[in-house]
């Protein structure tokens, strides 16, 4: 897919600013979508250098800089520092002022300006990191990568990228893979007595035993979510909530259809159940 000049342009502003602010892997995912969509852009494979860990990558990206366009200054010196080498130096520029415009008599003092047309739409098009053909004005507040509507995320500061949300997240979470072991042992364990219990008890109906068990599935569901909860250090895990509902479900299940209970009461407990251990579980 071909890249227009607005839009590399773009790209390239918001990697620079995202760099400069230290997001290091969020700048890296912008160079390298630049230099997958423009392998041609100099500026791209050398700001993708200087944000890169590895040397070797580092000196790769900076000699496909200087292959590009010889004068890079960035990929000269960046390649210089690397290799240990004096920086080169460069001769000054001169900038020559503009000379004034002539002012017409008749336009009291007032000069129309028109903007370039390529510098307004330039200032104003982004476009999302994880759908790249979409148009936004919308910037993660932490990052400022761009973001489409779908990808937003609405914090009580401003929008968020998946990406953001998700490291602010995993500071929350912090199971270990012997925790998610734990909790799906004994959650079997608990899981299938339940079950054995309900395959036993199911037999009774009556509206009566169906609001006990409406309460006891509660309850029952609580205990469990606390027993696991107190067993893995009341450490939070991404997945843990929904692996201990799928497991209590299953567990209840078998047993009722292998000693024949009733099934409304065991679908009372488990509606009234799982979500408790859920909520334990979150």
């Amino acid at each position: 897919m071909s890249i227009s000049q607005p839009r590399l342009r773009s790209m390239l502003r918001q990697a620079d600013k995202v760099a400069a602010n230290g997001k290091r892997s969020a700048a890296e995912d912008l160079y390298r979508q630049i230099t997958e969509e423009a392998p041609e852009s100099a500026a791209g494979w050398a700001g993708l250098a200087g944000v890169l860990l590895d040397p070797a990558e580092r000196e790769q990206a900076y000699e496909k800089a200087l292959a590009l366009d010889p004068k890079n200054k960035a990929a000269l010196v960046g390649l210089a520092e690397l290799r240990g080498e004096p920086i080169p130096e460069f001769p000054e520029e001169v900038v020559e002022e503009p000379e004034p415009e002539p002012v017409d008599e008749h336009d009291h003092g007032y000069t129309a300006v028109t903007p370039d047309e390529d510098e307004e739409e330039e200032a104003h098009i982004y476009y999302c990191y994880r759908h790249p053909n979409r148009e936004t004005s919308l910037r993660c507040y932490t990052c400022g990568k761009p973001i489409c509507i779908d990808c937003a995320r609405k914090t009580s500061v401003g929008y968020s990228c998946p990406d953001c949300q998700r490291e602010l997240q995993d500071k929350y979470f912090n199971a270990t893979n012997t925790d998610y072991i734990i909790a799906a042992v004994l959650a079997v364990v608990l899981g299938v007595i339940g079950g054995v219990v309900i395959g036993f008890i199911g037999a009774l109906t009556g509206f009566l035993f169906w609001i006990i068990m409406f309460f006891v599935g509660g309850a029952a569901g609580s205990f469990i979510g606390g027993v696991l909860k107190r067993a893995i250090g009341r450490r939070r895990g991404r997945y843990l909530p929904m692996i201990v509902a799928v497991i209590m479900v299953i567990t209840t299940i078998l047993p009722v259809l292998t000693l024949g209970g009733g099934f409304i009461g065991m679908i009372i407990y488990l509606v009234t159940a799982v979500p408790a251990v859920y909520y334990q579980m979150r």
